[in-house]
């Protein structure tokens, strides 16, 4: 049983959530001569107030200001104000819009909420540890448009890699496993059994239903724009942003749905020869390994071979993956990491448990 050696929920410190932070401290410094909004939308009026501020701040850049998407549409904004501190103006302009502002850390967010909800963020054992690290690595300026989330973090974490050359590689999993699509067998028409239907006088098909399914994960949008942002502040903005919690562990970061703080077990069905194979695995390092929408059976029997060259005694392992989930769809990327914790991501995304036998790794259904 992995139990986290430290787990914290909502929170990365009990302060980073007051109504204050740097964010304020910085926008409590800047003072708007004038401002004038007629029918603006909330999108506008964030825009103008985050450009207008970098001129009127002491170091010349705007502070980070947020919009987190609501179930209802903000309402237009229409507000004449002179000599207004920057604080006072966000929230005038939050408001007037029908939504409320929340200052955290780094960020002033504004969102339909009362309070603007903040993302879980959770630390497993040795999590608290990289996102220290992490936290040296700073955004000087970032900004997405309409971005998928999987582009962003992709985007993230290759620039990571460029600030800080020598520093811990950032990897980013995506928690959003998809099962391979099987084909809709076609439903009889009742009392049409059998017969012939001629061209023309098809019944029209039935309507499909509408879903109200949030998009998968990687899929989601992202509009965003910051300055002087630390990693682990960034990540946890890109989660609020995209309805997702964070997971720090020892060689990566994980963004998913509620209930991603937890790990898959890896389950040792041959007691000291399976400590023996996790201490083999936990030292081989892997030096890059990327799929695209690649089926969990070919992952397996990819990272197999792969296993197999890295190994110093040449023997490798058998990888298996079983039932369903041989057909889950995987995309993930990672770079220098231990195999044992590629296997463990791998068993994550495709919703199985990693079973050490005798003869080989099971992917197991959970």
């Amino acid at each position: 049983m992995n139990t986290p050696a430290f787990l914290a929920l909502a929170a990365l410190t009990a302060t980073s959530f007051a109504q204050t932070g740097s964010a304020y401290e910085k926008a409590a410094s800047i003072r708007y001569p004038k401002l004038d909004f007629a029918e603006a939308s909330l999108e506008d009026a964030v825009a103008f107030l985050r450009k207008a501020s970098a001129p009127l701040a002491p170091d010349k850049t705007s502070f980070n200001l947020v919009i987190q998407p609501g179930k209802s549409a903000p309402k237009p904004i229409t507000l004449h104000l002179a000599n207004i501190p920057a604080p006072e103006a966000v929230r005038y302009c939050a408001e007037a819009a029908g939504y409320n502002v929340r200052w955290s850390g780094g960020f002033a967010i504004i969102s339909e909420q009362n309070p603007p909800a903040l993302p879980d963020v959770a630390f497993l054992p040795g999590g608290a540890g990289f996102a220290k690290k992490m936290s040296g690595v700073v955004f000087p300026r970032l900004e997405f448009r309409n971005s998928t989330t999987r582009e962003a973090l992709e985007f993230v974490s290759k620039k990571a890699r460029d600030l800080a050359p020598s520093g811990p590689i950032l990897n980013i999993i995506i928690q959003s496993p998809t099962a391979a699509k099987a084909a809709i067998p076609a439903k009889p028409i009742p009392g049409l059994e059998g017969t012939v239907i001629v061209a023309g006088l098809e019944p029209p098909p039935a309507p499909v239903p509408a879903t109200t399914e949030a998009p998968e994960i990687g899929e989601r949008e992202l509009t965003l724009t910051v300055n002087n942002t630390p990693v682990p502040e960034l990540l946890r903005i890109i989660a609020l942003l995209t309805g997702t919690t964070v997971r720090w562990d020892s060689n990566a970061v994980v963004l998913g749905d509620k209930g991603c703080e937890k790990r898959p077990e890896v389950v040792n069905t041959v007691a000291i020869k399976g400590k023996l194979i996790m201490e083999k695995l936990a030292n081989i390092e892997i030096p890059k390994l990327e799929f695209r929408e690649a089926k969990m059976s070919e992952c397996a029997d990819f990272f197999s071979k792969k296993l197999k060259e890295l190994d110093i005694e040449g023997k490798g392992f058998n990888l298996l993956a079983s039932g369903a989930s041989a057909d889950r769809m995987l995309t993930f990327k990672l770079d220098k990491i231990p195999a044992l914790e590629a296997l463990r991501y791998m068993a994550e995304l495709s919703g199985t448990d990693l079973r050490i036998e005798h003869n080989a790794l099971v992917f197991q259904p959970r």
